[in-house]
């Protein structure tokens, strides 16, 4: 098992699966379809996610022009049946960092799409007078 660092851009929005598996238990996914920055012919990568990625991605509500900062997981693993002989790879996402959105028109725009409702905490009264100082 390898860990790689990918730096790049949603190329279009995050793709959710969800399901029961064998054993009756239920999950939920999520593919990343992210294009690589800072290299003169990029690649898109497809980068999946289960559990806490999940719901890390709908958190930031993530989509198309996000940038991230990904730490993968690189697998291979043979297939079976009428796979076998073959082997399949895949790039899992153990971590993220959301570093903002590429919004297309002005560039990077910082903390883009990340609603801050700290000031929903506070409310508004009648200062006149009570000052300290």
């Amino acid at each position: 098992m390898q860990m790689i660092m990918l730096e790049g851009t949603l190329v279009r929005e995050p793709e959710y699966r969800n399901g029961i598996s064998a054993g009756g238990f239920e999950w939920e996914s999520v593919d990343l379809y992210v294009e690589e920055l800072g290299v003169e012919k990029a690649s898109v990568y497809k980068c999946g996610g289960f559990g806490k990625i999940v719901s890390r991605v709908r958190d930031f509500n993530l989509g198309a022009g996000a940038i991230l900062k990904l730490v993968l997981k690189l697998e291979s693993r043979a297939g079976s049946g009428v796979h076998e002989g073959k082997y399949f790879t895949s790039l899992s996402i153990e971590s993220f960092d959301y570093q903002g959105v590429n919004d297309g028109v002005v560039g990077v725009v910082d903390n883009a799409g990340i609603v801050d409702n700290m000031a929903d905490d506070f409310e508004v009264g009648d200062i006149g007078g009570d000052l300290p100082f």
